[in-house]
């Protein structure tokens, strides 16, 4: 449940005068759609994916390039040691906070659709 702080109501009793000066707040459930901080975030996270979007699409554009090449001269699409010296490569560069499972994983996942993406360029492959 998100919540949203609140100005509380006035204290009744002999405490009112302290809790007002003290700035007595209240948290009150409040719909994440109508949360200024929370479109603020979710206006961040699509900017950040919408730039993730297009860096995907620059890979894939570039690997397609290579990967023709490649094949007018007869050069194997997949190098194995080149994959391997990139995951060691990456490990070395990231600073987090994603774990080094988490950037192996991403990085599996990133090679698998740039291979299936690519296909088109080679269709024996």
């Amino acid at each position: 449940m998100t919540h949203r702080t609140v100005a509380a109501a006035p204290a009744r009793g002999h405490r009112a005068g302290r809790e007002r000066q003290a700035g007595t707040v209240a948290c009150v459930a409040t719909d994440p759609n109508s949360d200024y901080v929370v479109r603020q975030m979710r206006d961040a996270i699509l900017d950040t994916d919408l730039a993730l979007v297009t860096t995907i699409n620059k890979r894939l554009a570039a690997v397609a390039r290579l990967r023709a090449y490649k094949q007018e001269h007869g050069i194997p699409f997949v190098d194995p040691s080149r994959e391997q010296w990139m995951h060691t490569y990456l490990q070395g560069a990231n600073r987090g906070p994603i774990s080094a499972d988490g950037l192996r994983e991403l990085y599996e996942h990133v090679l698998q659709l740039t291979k299936s993406e690519t296909r088109e360029v080679d269709p024996g492959a």
